[in-house]
């Protein structure tokens, strides 16, 4: 049996149920970008009956996140309809590639939440104000009514004691929480979950599963992007696995996508994974948490939330926005006193804030493990201190914070030195140099700054590139993101014409993915990245300088570069035009 018939008959034998009994419906759903050369989805159709778990599963680029975002309505498809309870809420309109979103009433979009990867709370409002904001402007609903189910679904995902915090106090897996709750206040008829642990560290990452597990025992119909298997087994009623903008299998078993999958391309995929082999029923009920949905609305709807978060994320810039307002590493109001290294060795652990999702310096391996270039200089600190690490995974925004807030002791995630940042927190001698580079398809390759006039340009909030281009080059249109893996997703499914950051870290991606190159290799000046502590924590500062000194004297950072850099670059990168050994740059 050829591949193709392998697919079609998996996809016919495994089908979900008839439309007439699905919250969601999806026919022969077609979308593609103006930048694309291909569709990033080609012909998807699918059904989600009420009370049911959908999980996407597929490799990076497949087009799952983007499936999500034509579902929710933040972008126009250009084929097919989408139907919600049978009503059809969209249909495809050709010549839509450049539109910013679908043209779905306001009414009709009112019916499905979205909880984002990057969780897309305000930064101006506490835990509270940000859960009562949607229900109390859009659906205008009682306020202490709002309030007792905002406290009630706070006390049952474990926060009630952080009603008062705001969002640069909380933890990943705590505002990723945060996001549920604001989701589930709307009373949606389908929420989709799009990679919402991918950014947090393993131990935050049981936090979030266990609010979803809870939710799939209570009926909440949910569509679900993740690249967690075993959390994908325990929590599905049914799997379709997407590549290249098709479905390659969907199964309304589980349990046999896993075990037996039909097609040897599920097979395939599911060899680069290694997960416990408890069957379905066994994984779900390790989840204990308890969830009473309210009855569905006709009316009152579940993404106002989605509207008004959405509407920051990862779909473009909005100046209006609160989080693009403090997207450069805004550090808050008020300064928590940072730890002594006599505290630091009395607890047993040094926090330090890391990547997890910017391979190959920081990220989060297959083992759930923290892994790459900073890493391996994080654990060789802890080691000479004589504690252990406690890794906090953290946002480009977020550097300063989690440093103002104390919530980390050191900060040591490609944190490029800048005047700006050098008021907020101190910076110690650098162990790397780095400019900035623009990645872009092969078939369009940017090689030169002044190609991007008039084009739309990715980047990541917080960053030297951000700054850059808002400061030197107002004539390109950036489009915003809140974490590298996001903003990577949008290069990927032609939702902008380039990205820029670190050129360590373009060159690494591109080598990575087949089709993409680094046409610009250096731009603006040579800076140089370092780690940070608190500002005004000399002890700690003086400590770090002297490790520095040391290290350079053993060529450390040069022997992390072979461990984690150079099977990445090969020998088309000198690590002398990366590595800053003892904090001397040439």
């Amino acid at each position: 049996m050829t591949e193709t018939t392998d697919i079609a008959v998996a996809t016919a034998a495994n089908g979900a149920a008839s439309a007439n009994s699905a919250a969601l419906s999806v026919r022969n759903l077609t979308k593609q970008y103006a930048n694309a050369g291909r569709r990033v989805l080609d012909d998807v159709s699918f059904d989600v009956p009420k009370g049911r778990v959908l999980v996407v599963v597929g490799p990076s680029g497949s087009g799952k996140s983007t499936l999500l975002r034509t579902i929710a309505g933040l972008e126009p498809i250009q084929g097919g309809e989408i139907a919600l309870e049978g009503k059809v809420i969209e249909t495809g309109k050709p010549g839509t590639e450049k539109a910013g979103r679908s043209a779905r009433s306001s009414e009709l979009r009112t019916h499905i939440g979205m909880v984002f990867q990057s969780y897309e709370l305000f930064p101006n409002k506490t835990v509270l104000g940000n859960i009562m904001m949607a229900p109390l402007l859009v659906q205008k609903r009682d306020k202490a009514e709002v309030e007792r189910e905002a406290l009630e679904l706070l006390g049952k995902v474990g926060l009630a004691d952080r009603k008062d915090s705001w969002p640069h106090e909380l933890s990943g897996g705590q505002r990723q929480r945060i996001a549920i709750c604001r989701a589930l206040i709307l009373h949606p008829e389908v929420l989709l979950l799009d990679e919402i642990t991918a950014a947090l560290d393993p131990e935050m990452v049981r936090e979030v599963l266990d609010v979803v597990i809870g939710l799939a025992r209570a009926g909440q119909t949910m569509i679900i992007v993740t690249h967690e298997m075993r959390f994908a087994r325990a929590v599905a009623d049914e799997i379709i696995l997407l590549e290249d903008g098709h479905i390659v299998e969907h199964s309304n078993d589980p349990e046999r996508f896993f075990t037996e999958p039909e097609t040897d391309r599920a097979r395939r995929f599911l060899r680069t994974f290694e997960f416990e082999r408890a069957p379905h029923d066994q994984q779900r009920r390790r989840y204990n948490m308890k969830f009473n949905i309210k009855p569905l609305k006709a009316v009152i709807a579940a993404s106002a939330a989605l509207i008004m978060g959405a509407s920051l994320a990862a779909c473009g810039p909005s100046a209006a926005s609160p989080s693009d307002a403090s997207s450069s590493d805004s550090a808050t109001t008020s300064t928590a006193k940072a730890r002594s290294l006599d505290e630091i060795k009395k607890s047993g652990e040094i926090k330090i804030a890391v990547f997890s999702d910017k391979a190959p310096f920081g990220y989060v391996d297959k083992d759930g493990k923290n892994a790459g270039y900073d890493v391996v200089f994080a654990e060789r600190l802890a080691k000479d201190l004589g504690v252990k690490v406690k890794y906090t995974s953290v946002d480009p925004a977020a550097r300063v914070d989690v440093l103002t807030s104390n919530k980390v002791d050191i900060t040591l995630a490609n944190f490029t030195v800048t005047d700006e940042r050098k008021e907020k927190v101190d910076f110690a001698k650098p162990y790397m140099k780095v400019a900035l580079g623009v990645v872009s398809p092969e078939n369009a390759e940017i090689t030169d700054v002044s190609q991007l006039k008039g084009k739309t340009l990715i980047i990541a909030k917080g960053t030297t590139a951000e700054t850059y281009f808002e400061k030197n080059h107002p004539e390109v249109k950036l489009q915003k993101y809140d974490q590298y893996a996001d903003a990577y997703n949008a290069l990927l499914d032609g939702r902008g014409d380039a990205f820029s950051t670190d050129n360590t870290e373009v060159l690494a991606w591109a080598k990575s993915n087949k089709g993409f190159k680094v046409g610009v290799t250096k731009l603006g000046d040579e800076d140089t990245i370092a780690p940070a502590v608190q500002k005004g924590n000399t002890e700690l500062l003086n400590w770090i300088n002297d490790e520095i000194d040391k290290l350079g004297k053993e060529n450390f950072f040069h022997k992390d570069y072979e461990q984690t850099l150079k099977p990445v670059y090969g020998d088309e990168v000198n690590p002398d035009d990366i590595v800053v050994e003892g904090g001397k740059v040439d």
